[in-house]
């Protein structure tokens, strides 16, 4: 995919959203100061009983923002993440990691899950 399609994809993922709360920040920070933020949001998540999607979308960004940090550029880094969770099918799901950067970046917080209503627990299984 060119930088163009993907520009517009992230593009379109950010019209998509439907958060009024979600406000891009005035200031964005690079990645060594995100690297921190993140480690920060990754211990609250556990404490928290967070999703197994938000502890990997966070495990991903500590990541990519360590890859970024030795010097890779998005491209390579989010192409070893890739390689490291899906063997083979990595093209697809290293753009969705850059999307994924762009967006924490961009509003210093993970997407708004829109699956799995009531805390993501299945509503027909007795708790």
């Amino acid at each position: 995919m060119d930088s163009n399609g993907e520009e517009n994809d992230m593009r379109q993922f950010l019209d998509d959203e439907e958060d009024e709360e979600l406000r891009a920040m005035e200031e964005i920070h690079g990645w060594p100061v995100l690297q921190e933020q993140i480690k920060e949001d990754h211990k609250k998540a556990h404490k928290q009983d967070a999703t197994p999607t938000v502890i990997n979308q966070l495990l991903i960004l500590r990541n990519f923002a360590t890859l970024l940090s030795k010097g890779l550029g998005r491209m390579a880094a989010s192409e070893q993440i890739a390689l490291q969770w899906h063997e083979g099918k990595g093209t697809y799901f290293a753009h969705q990691i850059r999307v994924l950067a762009c967006h924490y970046q961009q509003f210093e917080q993970l997407p708004v899950e829109k699956q799995g209503g009531n805390g993501g627990r299945s509503l027909l299984i007795a708790q």
